[in-house]
């Protein structure tokens, strides 16, 4: 988290301290996100697909317009992600079906590298790639899972996820007044995140990545906090 903080706190300096060429936005807002990928029934132990869930964004943008039609958008956001794993399972205690739940949470900070295209003066649309940096991975257990399976209420899983994603983002920005933008983005994870542990020939484990993406659905408002 004080990480998260002077890196927040980076980008409000660079703000006060920011020429006429770049723009600076608060941003936050929803977002709906889940697993992707080949393996993403297998991860969660409980033989089901991942659900959506709903996490969130905060940070601040910076744009630098390079023409009356395009311009170059970074920043810095912190995004929680994730999924949730729920199935009903045998209790070998007592042989009845139960159901098992896994909430997943992925705190990442986010960097995109977004080219925006004004269609229009109300509409644009961005498109790029987005570098990611794993702060924290929890996992929340329910009571059933907490008794059947000896675990606790919640799980610190950072060690089973990569430290970095890259993603590709497609969106489109709304824009309401002078002060106020809707941004409705889509990101696509590229990279496998997920560590799993296999056996070896030896007796032991070794450690394999399972194909495992992120995948996030975002809807964020958008407020100026320096025009050109």
């Amino acid at each position: 988290m004080k990480k998260i903080i002077i890196l927040m706190c980076a980008l409000v300096f660079l703000y006060h301290k920011g020429t006429a060429q770049w723009k600076f936005s608060a941003i936050g807002g929803p977002q709906i996100a889940n697993f992707g990928g080949k393996d993403k029934k297998d991860w969660g132990g409980v033989d089901a697909d991942p659900k959506m869930v709903f996490r969130f964004q905060v940070g601040i943008l910076a744009e630098r317009r390079h023409s009356e039609k395009m311009a170059f958008i970074t920043g810095l956001l912190y995004a929680a992600k994730g999924t949730k794993y729920s199935n009903d399972v045998n209790d070998f205690n007592t042989n009845q079906m139960v159901n098992i739940s896994y909430i997943k949470t992925l705190s990442y900070l986010d960097l995109p590298l977004l080219l925006r295209y004004y269609n229009s003066e109300k509409w644009s649309f961005l498109l790029g790639p987005q570098i990611s940096y794993l702060v924290a991975a929890k996992v929340k257990n329910n009571d059933n899972a907490q008794k059947i399976y000896s675990l606790p209420a919640t799980e610190d899983v950072k060690d089973y996820y990569t430290k970095f994603d890259v993603g590709l983002n497609l969106g489109a920005t709304y824009t309401l007044n002078e002060k106020m933008a809707i941004l409705l983005l889509y990101q696509y994870g590229l990279l496998k995140i997920g560590i799993d542990e296999v056996y070896n020939n030896s007796g032991g484990f070794d450690k394999q990545k399972a194909a495992i993406m992120n995948r996030v659905l975002t809807l964020s408002f958008i407020y100026k906090l320096k025009e050109q």
